[in-house]
Formats: C-alpha cells, sequence, structure tokens
C-alpha cells in the first residue's frame, strides 16, 4: 500500500488520472479482501500445515518467504509502473 501511494504523490503535476486511480484503489480493495480472508481463515484454523513444515525445514521457508515477496512484486508492478507514468494528455479517459 506504501509504495502505491508513493507513486501517486510522485506524479506531482495534476494528481493521479482515472486509470491510476482506479487501478490503484482495485489493486488495495484487492489485497484488503485476501488480507482478511486469510486472517480470519487463520484465526478459524489456528494453525496452517504450510507454517508447520516452513518452520521445520529452514530451506523450505527460505523459499516460500522469496518466492511470495516475487510474486507478490510481479503481480503489483504493472500497477507500480502505470503509476509512475504521467497521465497522458490526449487520452479522454484520464479527463
Amino acid at each position: 500500500m506504501t509504495i502505491y501511494s508513493f507513486a501517486i504523490a510522485m506524479n506531482r503535476q495534476r494528481g493521479p488520472g482515472f486509470r491510476q486511480a482506479f487501478t490503484t484503489s482495485l489493486t488495495l480493495i484487492w489485497s484488503f479482501r485476501l488480507g482478511t480472508f486469510l486472517f480470519f481463515r487463520f484465526l478459524e484454523r489456528k494453525s496452517d500445515f504450510r507454517f508447520i513444515q516452513a518452520r521445520m525445514k529452514h530451506g523450505y521457508h527460505m523459499f516460500a518467504w522469496t518466492s511470495q515477496g516475487m510474486w507478490c512484486f510481479i503481480q503489483g508492478l504493472p500497477v507500480l509502473l502505470l503509476n509512475l507514468v504521467e497521465k497522458s494528455q490526449g487520452n479522454s479517459a484520464d479527463a
């Protein structure tokens, strides 16, 4: 969330365009929904077999942590790149 907010703030001229604000809003809503789902699932089950396995094997823990971080970065990269460019002047969708 911080990275998306920072990327929008870097667009100093006239604020974010419609497309930038819309895609960032959808990304934040989806992230909140997924985080809430995972949190409540963990509260209901009290444990997760993947975390137990990761605690036992340090190599697996390192792989799981790194691959999840890369997955999140790769999935968020299009929105981040969209927010880093200034909104186009000729596109009526951003007006």
